[in-house]
């Protein structure tokens, strides 16, 4: 897929003016294209046997070297023989595999680079390239070539571009993925999981599959626990993955960054990336490459990871900031982010005891003071989001449980972690639906990827006998789980209350509503009826998982399940107050099985090749090395083939769903914006008086961001035009309008609602010969009179009445025709 253009993009770079700007440009543009070596000195670098010179040829004569970025303005030099260009014995030599001897940075100006690794430089003796110190280093141009070998790599099987938004501050279009777990290959221990979103040295490294015999063991048992898969199963990556990537197994890796680029090129718009881990299960696998288990040390890896794979997508893309993959630390970023046609990562967290606030015989681990001096570092690192709780109780409260034979292995981890099992009582009467999960203490048939992976290498006993059902856990909110929350709406976090007890949650929203706090969402369908219901009511975004929403009323398997939660929802806990609506918890890479293939997929396939959602991109079967996946074969097998899923529901169930899912990234802006304190949608008062400045407080030269915090959600946001609706029956379908400029500047603020009024004139108001005489006309229907230098009162006239009134900047009056264009998108015309 546009393969031309790394070649095209570096050649336009490196033949631009050396700026100190251009330098930096030049080093990174080189990203994934083919070149041959100039020394200043003369001719071209050449293979010579095992080493390299200079022959003094022509161009072609050169070596092609590919050049894949390892990370910003570091290189593999692979050649056409597919080996690497790297040194031995004070020498450049060729390497059959990467490593430090053949990561080489690049420095320098456009056609004078150094090239270094290990602290030494290229240069030459004679004709032959050595390595010399950095003082003494040879000066290199990278000329544009052709010949090279196909650097290994995975396709996304798509052409086309996402569209991107009209202006930076206008509303977003596509999905809200709100519970991923991008980096856990980090997490219980770091051997669990085999491959990685991304490695420096490529594909053959990342997804190489489970090489240590013990990790196969272990991986393969949990694997066959779990999901009750073949325990022969093939644990080997690329380029065959015989049984990986799949939707069902659990320890192997999801999120490979070109499958994360496909599922962003398929209308993935927002990802809430949380760091995850579970210290339990970390400490009774039997092998770990981070022997501690520590969850806050686990937290600051899988947050340097995460940072580290924007480096290295930037890297691949010409520099930085120019890579798909963004992390954003507010709502105003994200929108911007998305509107250029980019993913926003959003960076939050779910371990068992956040901040290693464990609770061991009833007795907190942790202090008030540990946990803002924690939550401050995560907070200045870029973490926006946070549960409370996950598996085991914490010292902040109460956990749901997990229910059938997986309650009773997760309940024994949680007498690991805190000495006692969960205390579930039965509800009290008139519960319904709001009550935590069901517990048995004989194996059921009950099954999650926690509990499984717990049965196999945790001590024998049981959980404890527990009264009829249905069961609720008597730990609610503790009073650090109070302070906690007090301090995430101090800090403006979105929160999730998903997995906390009903009582825990109940207390939680408590606590937010009666700050008025917006900022709560359910990522992942661990709440209850009351829980969704709350949340939805302040404008929060419910999320499901790709198994449904865990309701009665939810009947269905795969599809169906998550198409019913969606109509679910829409009918029972849709606020109409709010823009709604409907996202998904993938939760891959956190022991969640993904949405297999439907039943009937081969009578009613999802036709390949199909477009987005937005018809900007053409998505095909994606092929991964020798391996061709097919939603209708595979189910959603690896991160991108959400699009694919989300393509066969939208198209069996219509334009409904997929505007609701496709509003989904929308919704979470605005729950984000309420919880950095922009005031909820709500209609203008029917009665104001235009000012100089503006309308109420919709002001005139003022940014988007400022309008925004200022004014309030509105109630659109199309283009460089935000509308809010008036109060009063008279006033139904009338608006105040705000008209930014192309850069970003409100520019006119205007209003059709009766008892708006500039002066005494309003609308349905006769033109009088007085307003006549003291205002000029400026177009066909339209007069204004002067407030101030730069400002005007417009006044829009139709059939000698006032139809509608404007203040506008001289932006926007500077001539008749661009007052006429401002007053048509404003909707007066």
């Amino acid at each position: 897929m546009r393969k031309g253009l790394p070649v095209l993009a570096a050649l336009a770079v490196l033949l631009a003016p050396a700026g100190a700007g251009a330098q930096d440009d030049a080093r990174y543009a080189m990203a994934n294209g083919c070149f041959v070596m100039k020394p200043k000195s003369g001719g071209y670098v050449a293979k010579s046997g095992t080493g390299y010179r200079s022959n003094g040829g022509a161009p072609a004569s050169g070596e092609p070297l590919f050049m894949k970025a390892t990370e910003l303005g570091r290189y593999l030099l692979y050649t056409r023989g597919r080996d690497y260009l790297g040194s031995a014995n004070g020498k450049a030599a060729t390497e059959a595999q990467p490593g430090e001897s053949a990561d080489w940075s690049v420095e320098g100006a456009a056609g004078s680079f150094k090239v270094l690794a290990g602290g030494r430089a290229l240069g030459l003796a004679g004709d032959e390239l050595v390595l010399v110190d950095p003082a003494q280093a040879e000066l290199f141009a990278f000329e544009p070539a052709q010949g090279c070998a196909t650097f290994p790599e995975i396709d996304t099987g798509t052409s086309g571009t996402p569209a991107q938004g009209e202006v930076p501050y206008g509303e977003v279009r596509g999905y809200a993925d709100a519970h991923e777990h991008l980096m856990a290959f980090e997490f219980l221990g770091g051997s669990v999981h085999c491959g990685r979103p991304w490695h420096r040295y490529g594909v053959e490294f990342a997804l190489r599959g489970c090489a240590d015999p013990q990790d196969t063991q272990y991986g393969t048992t949990t694997e066959t626990a779990y999901t009750g898969r073949e325990p022969s199963a093939d644990r080997s990556g690329w380029p065959r993955f015989p049984d990986w990537p799949a939707h069902d197994a659990i320890t192997q890796e999801y999120a490979y960054y070109k499958w994360i680029e496909r599922g962003w090129l398929g209308g993935v718009r927002l990802v809430v990336n949380l760091m995850v881990e579970n210290e339990a299960l970390c400490k009774v696998y039997p092998t770990k490459k981070y022997p501690s288990c520590d969850e806050a040390a686990s937290v600051r890896r899988q947050m340097d990871d995460i940072y580290a794979l924007e480096n290295y997508i930037d890297a691949q893309s010409g520099g930085p900031g120019k890579g798909f993959f963004r992390i954003v630390r507010d709502p105003f970023e994200a929108r911007r982010v998305i509107n250029q046609g980019k993913l926003a990562v959003v960076l939050g967290i779910e371990t068992s005891a956040p901040f290693n606030c464990k609770l061991l015989d009833e007795v907190p681990q942790c202090t008030k003071a540990d946990i803002d001096q924690q939550l401050d570092t995560l907070h200045r690192q870029g973490i926006r989001g946070m549960e409370v709780i996950n598996k085991f109780d914490n010292a902040f409260g109460g956990v749901a449980g997990d229910a059938g034979s997986a309650g009773v292995l997760v309940n024994t981890g949680n007498k690991v972690v805190t000495n006692r099992y969960w205390d579930l009582q039965t509800c009290t009467e008139g519960s319904g639906e709001d009550t935590d999960k069901p517990q048995q203490t004989p194996p059921g048939s009950g099954r999650d990827g926690y509990g499984a992976a717990l049965g196999l290498f945790l001590p024998g006993g049981s959980a404890p006998v527990y009264p009829p059902g249905p069961h609720c856990n008597v730990k609610g909110l503790s009073a650090l789980g109070d302070h906690l929350v007090r301090r995430l709406m101090e800090k403006q976090m979105m929160i999730d209350p998903d997995h906390l007890s009903v009582l825990a949650r109940r207390q939680l929203l408590n606590l937010t509503e009666s700050k008025d706090y917006k900022g709560v969402l359910s990522s992942h369908s661990w709440s209850t009826p009351e829980g969704y219901k709350r949340i939805s009511d302040v404008g929060g975004l419910i999320a499901s998982a790709g198994g449904g929403l865990d309701l009665k009323a939810i009947t269905g398997r795969g599809q169906d399940a998550y198409i019913q939660s969606w109509r679910y929802a829409r009918q029972n806990f849709r606020n109409t107050k709010y823009l709604w609506g409907f996202g998904f918890g993938a939760d891959q890479n956190g022991f969640a099985q993904q949405p297999p293939p439907r039943a009937d997929a081969a009578k009613d396939p999802l036709p390949y090749p199909y477009k987005s959602f937005d018809g900007a991109v053409t998505l095909d079967r994606q092929k991964s090395g020798e391996r061709t996946f097919d939603l209708n074969k595979d189910g959603v097998a690896h991160y991108g083939m959400l699009p694919d899923w989300i393509a066969d529901m939208t198209r069996r169930t219509g334009g409904e769903m997929q505007n609701d899912m496709a509003r989904s990234a929308e919704h979470y802006l605005q729950t984000w914006e309420r919880a950095v304190g922009v005031i909820e949608p709500r209609c203008r008062s029917a009665r104001g008086k235009f000012r100089a400045s503006g309308l109420f407080n919709v002001s005139l030269r003022a940014g988007a961001e400022s309008v925004l915090r200022q004014s309030g959600q509105p109630a659109t946001r199309q283009g460089r035009v935000w509308t809010w609706c008036v109060e009063g029956k008279r006033n139904q379908g009338r608006k105040v309008s705000v008209a930014y400029t192309p850069e970003g500047t409100s520019a006119l603020v205007a209003s059709d609602a009766q008892g708006h009024r500039a002066g005494r004139v309003e609308r349905g108001h006769r033109v009088t010969r007085k307003l006549r005489a003291r205002t000029k006309r400026f177009g066909k229907g339209v007069l204004i009179t002067r407030r101030g230098k730069n400002t005007r009162t417009v006044y829009l006239v139709r059939r000698g009445r006032v139809r509608g009134l404007a203040v506008a900047s001289r932006e926007a009056f500077r001539t008749k025709k661009t007052l006429a264009g401002y007053l048509k998108l404003a909707g007066l015309r």
